[in-house]
């Protein structure tokens, strides 16, 4: 964590947080940043349209977090999480390819808890990081779970 946060200070990376209060304007290009980040290595829908637009709206209505990570003015990476009353479960993220060797995600992962901090939330979820133990887990489940381990021990960050 602490290489990657070095890291990012040296490239230049910047972070920025979304909610309820941010432009909507910024806010949406952010989103479909995000999205397109997520689907340009697949090269195909990999789930419902009417998910994007519902998640996107629920960062307009203060029901989520978007964290979107640029260097250069361009997005190179983003994380969406929920807002759930005093907690915030991960939702979905993904790194632009060319750069992953920075360890976007973690540069992510620091600015969201930081932002769960400031915003009086009590618990940031980051999900299973066990999958593989209660059932057969894919290997990019595995990956996955193993990216989260690096935040916690168990299921959820007490902050």
């Amino acid at each position: 964590m602490r290489e990657a946060l070095k890291s990012s200070e040296s490239s230049v990376i910047v972070c920025t947080a979304l909610d309820e209060s941010s432009e909507e304007v910024e806010t949406e290009q952010a989103f479909l940043q995000l999205k397109a980040v997520y689907l340009t290595p697949a090269r195909r829908l990999t789930r419902a349209v009417e998910s994007w637009k519902l998640q996107l709206k629920t960062t307009g209505k203060g029901h989520a977090l978007l964290v979107a990570a640029e260097m250069k003015g361009l997005t190179i990476g983003a994380s969406y999480f929920l807002r759930c009353g005093k907690s915030s479960p991960y939702g979905v993220s993904a790194s632009h390819l060319e750069y992953r060797t920075l360890s976007i995600g973690h540069v992510i992962m620091v600015e969201a808890i930081d932002f769960a901090r400031r915003n009086a939330l009590d618990t940031f979820w980051v999900g299973s990081q066990f999958s593989h133990n209660t059932r057969d887990a894919s290997k990019k489940e595995f990956q996955i779970g193993n990216f989260k381990s690096y935040f916690a021990r168990n299921l959820s960050l007490r902050i």
